[in-house]
């Protein structure tokens, strides 16, 4: 016969496995509960841009970080595509990304424009300034991992002044898509072009989002 000792202490080894097997359930249907309430996770915006304003963006690759100079129409263009049908900035207010390209690529080398005269010469009133720091699709030199950097700046060419961030230095955008499979050495030109072009998308995409709160995707960096 059991002692009423070893009795109770099976009582409680049960108990206690039960309670275990009644969180694990419960765990599972919490996350899913949570998240239906709440949503899923969000990219908060961290400028505002008005959208009654003539405004151009301008990436700027000053140190030939990216492959292809056809990029940087790629990145600006999805980006002014986005803040338009996000309706941040309003049908007709927003310059054509390529006007302020050939802007700069006016300017004399004696001469250089500054940001806001860039923004001056195409009718814009604010110039969403991106330059790019970094491009590449492998992060460790082999892998398909592609990421990008940027220092983001908005200036008000009425004013001569920057709106956006406060101090010295710009807003750091980074973005990593995530490890594909295969060695970048191993890539046609075709397949090439095409992994940048989906990081050029990317990053204009994620350049655009810093001016208004969006779903989190995997992959878009912070």
């Amino acid at each position: 016969m059991m002692s009423p000792i070893a009795s109770s202490i099976e009582r409680f080894v049960a108990s206690v496995a039960l309670a275990g097997l009644l969180c694990a359930g419960a765990c599972n249907i919490v996350a899913p509960i949570v998240y239906a309430v709440e949503g899923p996770p969000k990219n908060k915006a961290v400028a505002d841009l008005e959208g009654n304003r003539p405004t151009v963006i301008f990436v700027d690759d000053r140190n030939s970080r990216l492959p292809k100079r056809s990029l940087r129409s790629d990145i600006a263009r999805m980006a002014e595509q986005t803040l338009l049908d996000k309706d941040i900035i309003k049908t007709g207010r927003m310059i054509a990304a390529t006007s302020a390209l050939r802007a700069a690529a006016g300017e004399s080398g004696d001469e250089p424009l500054s940001i806001v005269d860039i923004g001056r010469e195409v009718g814009a009133e604010v110039i969403v300034y991106a330059e790019v720091k970094e491009f590449t699709l492998s992060r460790d030199g082999a892998s398909v991992s592609p990421a990008a950097a940027l220092e983001v700046k908005v200036f008000d060419t009425m004013t001569n002044a920057r709106i956006w961030p406060a101090g010295d230095g710009g807003y750091p955008l980074v973005i990593s898509l995530p490890t594909g499979h295969g060695q970048v050495y191993g890539m046609s030109l075709a397949e090439r072009s095409a992994a940048e072009r989906e990081l050029a998308n990317t990053v204009g995409l994620r350049l655009a989002q810093l001016f208004f709160t969006s779903e989190r995707t995997t992959g878009l960096g912070t």
